[in-house]
Order: structure tokens, then sequence, then C-alpha cells
């Protein structure tokens, strides 16, 4: 799959993640994998008590909008996890991150549904520079869940 297949699918489809940590399964463009997640670090960007809500678009802001859905599941990659917390957070389309504000500009905190899904709406983040590389566009996530490990990764346009 070639990246701009991938940025097209990142826009039309859901990603399951898998509590228990290989790779993204996306329903999209006949991508098959492991329904395993890949875990990652935190990082340096994270800010814990980010608000509850799905749309992290304010009307002021410029970028392009983009929609994820997603679901949580089992190792078994069939059974939805319900009331799972979803933590997200990106930089701007600029590539800075919101460390301090009480907006808490592109975080947040979402709970999944009966079916383990979850959506929200933002902005396509922008790239930055990180030791004299850029980083690609990316979307943290730390998923939690009553008796699961908890999860971390990204997803990259």
């Amino acid at each position: 799959m070639n990246r701009n297949e991938f940025v097209k699918g990142a826009f039309l489809s859901a990603f399951s993640i898998s509590m228990f940590g290989s790779v993204v399964k996306s329903q999209s463009i006949g991508f098959k994998g492991d329904c395993e997640t890949t875990s990652d670090i935190l990082g340096p960007y994270y800010r814990e008590n980010a608000p509850f809500r799905s749309d992290l678009i304010k009307s002021e802001v410029q970028g392009t909008p983009l929609i994820v859905e997603g679901r949580v599941l089992e190792p078994d990659c069939q059974t939805p996890i319900k009331n799972a917390i979803v933590e997200i957070w990106h930089c701007d389309s600029e590539g800075r991150y919101d460390m301090d504000t009480e907006e808490y500009k592109y975080r947040a905190q979402l709970c999944t549904d009966i079916l383990g899904k979850y959506s929200f709406s933002t902005i396509l983040p922008g790239k930055y520079l990180l030791q004299g590389v850029y980083r690609p566009a990316h979307i943290h996530f730390r998923v939690t869940g009553r008796r699961h490990k908890e999860l971390i990764s990204q997803i990259y346009f």
C-alpha cells in the first residue's frame, strides 16, 4: 500500500485497536493485517485531563478537516470493548502542540460505545522538526479499559 492509498483510507475508514498491543487493521481498500496494534511510548507531548469531546475543530482554525472512526476490540479481534477510554492528541497544522492552555487544543478523551466504537473530528496534523528530522503527520492514541493493559499508539499520514 502506498502513502496516498493510506491517506485516502484514513479519511474513509475505521481503525480497529486491540487492547493487547502489533498492527492496525483498516477496513478500507482491502488492507488486511493482524488485529493487534503496536505499542509506542507516551512521548513528551501528552497532557492529562483532556476534556471529553468528539469535535476538536474550532471555527477560527485553519487546516484540512479529518474524521476518524474506530473500534476498540478484545485480543480475539472481534469482541468490542465498551466504555474504554480513548485519549487522543496531536499538533496543529503548523506542527505545534498545545502544552499549557485551558482549551486543550487537539486533545480529547472519548468513551467507546457498546460496539467498541469511537469517532472524532479534527484537522490533519502538521509535521514538525525533531532533532533535525521532520516527523510525519500523526495522531497519538492512549487507550485504557477495565481489566485491560494500557495501549499507546499512533496513526501516521
